[in-house]
């Protein structure tokens, strides 16, 4: 309870773990922002890395600018093909890509 009102490292303790990964998502949607009838998902987010230290808590990592769309060939007004189940889905997995690679060492596919 109140946990969305408090900074996370006031909460990050309370969870009992040495390190929490944090993700805020401040806009989300399955249809483009200027139309109700076209499809093409849409996120935006804040990841924080939290480190604990017994009762206090530091965050150690911070980026506010992860933005993920589905599909990312599709224009920006969105497309008429697609329902929401499947562009709400494949935005959470754009975003989870997005955060994977924030965290983790990769290499880029070339991409012509």
């Amino acid at each position: 309870p109140n946990f969305d009102v408090k900074n996370v490292t006031e909460i990050a303790p309370k969870f009992g773990v040495t390190r929490l990964i944090y993700v805020e998502v401040p806009d989300f949607g399955p249809r483009a922002p200027a139309s109700v009838e076209l499809f093409r998902g849409h996120m935006d987010a804040t990841l924080k890395v939290v480190e604990v230290t017994g009762d206090s808590a530091a965050v150690v990592f911070d980026d506010n600018a992860l933005r993920a769309s589905f599909p990312p060939k599709v224009p920006e007004d969105g497309t008429p093909d697609g329902d929401d189940v499947r562009f709400y889905a494949g935005t959470v997995d754009a975003m989870s890509t997005e955060i994977v690679h924030r965290l983790v060492s990769y290499e880029s596919p070339d991409v012509d």
